[in-house]
C-alpha cells in the first residue's frame, strides 16, 4: 500500500495487529568508521512543530549537522508535532502556526506538521536508532497513527512511550574492545516545576528498569547527570567482589521556546521558568568505555 502523510491513508489503526509492545526493544550494531574513535548519540525531542514558538532555527541548525557528521546517531524523544484538538484546554488559534497549511493543497494542518518534520527526519533517517510517541502527537484521539506512519515511511524503529535498546559500538581494527550499552529511553510523563523534580522522574526508572542510559523527554528541562550503581562481580577465582556501573540520567531538552513575544503560550499562562531549548548528545568512546554528555544549547 502506498503510504503519505498528506493524505490519511486506510490503514490498520489498531497498534497491536501492527506489531507495536507495550515496550519496546532493539538492537543496534554501530561499526565506528576507522578515522574515528567514537560516536555521538543525540537526543531529539519535543520540537513542538505547528506552533510559533517552535525553534525552527536551531532545529534545522542540528540536523544539518547530523546529516553532516559521519559519527552521528540520534533518537528522537517524541512530541514531534504539537495536534491539540480545539477542545483541548490548552488550545490557543493564536500560538498555531497556520502559515504550514499555505503549503498544502488539502490545508490540512495536522498533516502538514509532520510532512514539514519528514523533509528534515528524512535527511537523516540511516543514523535514527528509532522514533518515540508523545503525549502531544496524540495519534489515538485523531484516530491515525501519525508516529508510527512516520517510522514505517522512513523506515526507522517505532520505540512508542517507552523502550530498552541494546547498542554494541566497535571498532574495525580493535573487535576485542567492543562494548554494550544498554539504553532506556522514554517520552514521559508529569514531572513538576522545580528542577529536581524533573530530575527525579528519570532517575525513577532506574528502580525498575536495568539500564547504563537512561533518557526522557516530556519536561522540556535539558540537563545531564552521572549516577553510580553497585553491582556483585563474579571474579576468575568464583568469588565475588563489587564493581561500580556508571549510570548516564538524561532530560533531553526541547525546541518550543517558552516566551515569545505576541505570542501568549501556556508556558506564559501558567508562569512556567523559561528552559533554554536545546538537545542531549552523548560522546561515547567504546575503547575506552567512557561516555561525556554535552547540552547543545
Amino acid at each position: 500500500m502506498s503510504r503519505n502523510l498528506t493524505n490519511a491513508p486506510q490503514t490498520c489503526y489498531n497498534k497491536e495487529e501492527r506489531g507495536v509492545k507495550h515496550i519496546e526493544t532493539n538492537y543496534h550494531k554501530i561499526e565506528i568508521i576507522r578515522t574515528c574513535d567514537s560516536i555521538h548519540l543525540h537526543f531529539i525531542g519535543d520540537t513542538h512543530k505547528g506552533l510559533v514558538n517552535h525553534d525552527e532555527k536551531k532545529f534545522d541548525s542540528l540536523i544539518a549537522n547530523i546529516e553532516k557528521d559521519p559519527q552521528a546517531y540520534w533518537f528522537f524523544m517524541g512530541d514531534m508535532c504539537d495536534n491539540r484538538r480545539p477542545d483541548h484546554k490548552f488550545y490557543d488559534p493564536e500560538t498555531s502556526d497556520f502559515k504550514l497549511t499555505k503549503k498544502e493543497h488539502n490545508n490540512n494542518f495536522i498533516y502538514s506538521c509532520y510532512k514539514e518534520m519528514k523533509k528534515r527526519l528524512i535527511r537523516i533517517k540511516s543514523k535514527c536508532l528509532g522514533i518515540h510517541e508523545g503525549n502531544h502527537d496524540l495519534g489515538n484521539k485523531y484516530g491515525h497513527p501519525y508516529v508510527l506512519d512516520m517510522c514505517e515511511l522512513l523506515k526507522v524503529p517505532y520505540l512508542g512511550y517507552r523502550a530498552l535498546s541494546v547498542v554494541t559500538i566497535s571498532h574495525p581494527t580493535c573487535t576485542a574492545s567492543s562494548q554494550t550499552y544498554k539504553i532506556f529511553t522514554t517520552h514521559g510523563s508529569g514531572g513538576g516545576r522545580k528542577t529536581g523534580a524533573k530530575i527525579n522522574r528519570i532517575e525513577d526508572e532506574a528502580m525498575s528498569t536495568d539500564a547504563d542510559i537512561y533518557a526522557q523527554g516530556h519536561t522540556h528541562l535539558l540537563s545531564i547527570h552521572e549516577g553510580i550503581k553497585h553491582a556483585a562481580s563474579r571474579v576468575v577465582d568464583g568469588a565475588f567482589k563489587i564493581i561500580e556501573r556508571p549510570q548516564i540520567f538524561i532530560n533531553t531538552g526541547s525546541f518550543l521556546k517558552s516566551y515569545v513575544e505576541g505570542s501568549p503560550n501556556y508556558s506564559e499562562k501558567f508562569s512556567f521558568k523559561p528552559q533554554p531549548t536545546g538537545s542531549a548528545m552523548l560522546k561515547i568512546e567504546a575503547r575506552k568505555n567512557k561516555i561525556t554528555g554535552y547540552t547543545l544549547k
